[in-house]
Parts: C-alpha cells; sequence; structure tokens
C-alpha cells in the first residue's frame, strides 16, 4: 500500500492520477476528508496532518511505500521530519520525497536551504529513499501566467533572458510513480528537467505559434515581481524566495538538461512545444 501526503496539489493530483493508470493500491492522506473527497473523487483517503505526529500513526497503517510532498512553508522541515520520523517506526519500505533542484542545507535561498534539511534528515534516517529534484515546473506557465497570456496576451516575469530546462509535472509524476511502483530506486537522488533549456522569449514565441495570436515576454524588475506577488496574497517569505530564484534563472545558470525522466521512464521529457498543445484551454480567451 502506498501513501500519498499532498495528493491534492499540483504534481500530488498527477501522482494519484498515474498511479490509478497503473492500477496500483494506494490512499491518499489529507487535512480535511471533505475537501480531499471534493478535490479527488473516489480515492481512497484517511485523515492525517504532518504537523500532527499523533495522527500520522493511524495513516501509516499497511503502508509500506510513502510519496512525501507538502506546500513550502516555514515549518516544511519540521512537517518532514515528522514523517519520516513515522515511516521509520512504522517499517515503512521506501520514501519518494519531492525536493527541488539546487535544494542545499547550506544555501542562502530558504526554500532550497529547507528542501535541502529535509533531505539531509531523510538520507540519515536510515530508511530507504528517492529524493526527486525537479526544476521549474512548466505547468507555471498555466497556473501562474495563465490570466495575463489570455487577457493581455503577455508573460511576465523577472527572468530578463536566462534559459532554463523547465519541466512538465506530468514527467516529475511519472518518475515519482515509477519509483514507487518497481525496485531499484532506493537511495537516489534524481535531477529533474526537460529535455531542452528556453529563455521566456522563446517560450512567448512556442505560445504564440500554438495559441495563433501574439504572445509577448515582458521581463519586469524584481522588486515589481515582489509587489505584485505580495498583492495578490503570496506570503512575503515566499515573494521573497521566489524574487530570489528568479534572480538565479536570469543569469543563465539553470539551463543544464537532465536525461533523468527519459532514462527512468523510458520516454522522452515532454517538450514545451508538447506542453502548450496539451494545454490550450488555458492559455486561450
Amino acid at each position: 500500500m502506498i501513501l500519498v501526503i499532498g495528493a491534492t496539489g499540483t504534481v500530488g493530483r498527477e501522482v494519484v492520477k498515474q498511479l490509478q493508470e497503473r492500477g496500483a493500491e494506494f490512499k491518499a492522506m489529507v487535512r480535511d476528508l471533505d475537501k480531499g473527497h471534493a478535490a479527488l473523487p473516489g480515492v481512497k483517503m484517511v485523515p492525517g496532518d504532518c504537523a500532527d505526529p499523533t495522527s500520522l500513526i493511524p495513516a501509516m497503517a499497511d503502508v509500506n511505500k510513502v510519496f512525501l510532498l507538502t506546500a513550502a512553508d516555514p515549518n516544511m522541515v519540521a512537517w518532514h521530519k515528522n514523517v519520516i520520523d513515522a515511516a521509520k517506526a512504522d517499517g515503512v519500505a521506501h520514501i519518494v520525497r519531492l525536493s527541488a533542484l539546487g535544494a542545499d542545507a547550506s544555501a542562502e535561498l530558504n526554500l532550497a536551504k529547507w528542501h535541502g534539511e529535509a533531505d539531509e534528515y531523510l538520507e540519515n534516517s536510515k530508511v530507504p529513499y528517492t529524493i526527486l529534484l525537479p526544476h521549474y515546473f512548466m505547468d507555471n506557465f498555466a497556473n501562474f501566467s495563465g490570466e495575463t497570456i489570455r487577457t493581455q496576451k503577455t508573460v511576465y516575469a523577472p527572468m530578463r533572458d536566462g534559459a532554463i530546462s523547465m519541466v512538465a509535472v506530468k514527467d516529475i509524476a511519472a518518475v515519482a510513480v515509477t519509483a514507487l511502483v518497481q525496485d531499484g530506486h532506493s537511495n537516489q537522488r534524481y535531477a529533474l528537467t526537460g529535455p531542452e533549456a528556453l529563455d521566456f522569449d522563446q517560450a512567448a514565441q512556442i505560445l504564440s505559434e500554438e495559441i495563433g495570436e501574439e504572445i509577448t515576454y515582458q521581463d519586469v524588475p524584481g522588486e515589481a515581481a515582489y509587489q505584485a506577488m505580495v498583492d495578490g496574497g503570496v506570503p512575503d517569505w515566499l515573494a521573497d524566495g521566489l524574487v530570489k530564484l528568479y534572480a538565479y534563472f536570469a543569469t543563465g545558470q539553470a539551463a543544464k538538461v537532465s536525461p533523468v525522466v527519459e532514462k527512468i521512464t523510458g520516454r522522452p521529457g515532454t517538450a514545451f512545444r508538447q506542453y502548450v498543445q496539451d494545454h490550450l484551454n488555458a492559455f486561450k480567451a
């Protein structure tokens, strides 16, 4: 039995979908069963909260593998430690944890530091693990920029001309599910990127060609991006972390392409053009 933690998020939903397609036996842990069933009808669910260690004991019943994902949060490391401790106590055989490319416990960037600390804790726990290190999601174009693409025909980001090897969420999930249902992935760290590196001007050109309307990329100062995120309800610590992450992307140092998606899944990673073709409704007015 696989326990999926973080099943209602962007990556988690895709993990659930692909586990269903494979006929795997799994259950999702959610804090609110009513909201969980509304988000994922028909999925077996158990209550549990990563912040409450006692709730994890019944959630782990009959579980031998765990997919671990939580939202970014200042308490994220403590939450992941709680899950890892509960899994170890329960004799779980394998944890697949979603981290992030660049995770490093000594990093100055808060998001990278927290992921790095959780990764180190898992590695030192002696529970067999697979740590997934995905790059920037292609799906952020729909989730973060879909509205401005539809209404203003513009993508806004503080990226300058930095190229990045974005990865599709469905490919992240495919690697996660493979690691959960197949042997041979214990104690591995997998860097996950797409098959190409694009800057946002190139991405806008592909969007234009596939949508049939001119989409432009507008570089914005980091300060303006920060303020727009805070005004939109993003916590200041997260907005600050994201702006610093974009600043790193803008240097062009995030363009390296990893072969891991194809190596693990047996098929090439999703190109950005294919991603856009698969999600046209998210970009068309």
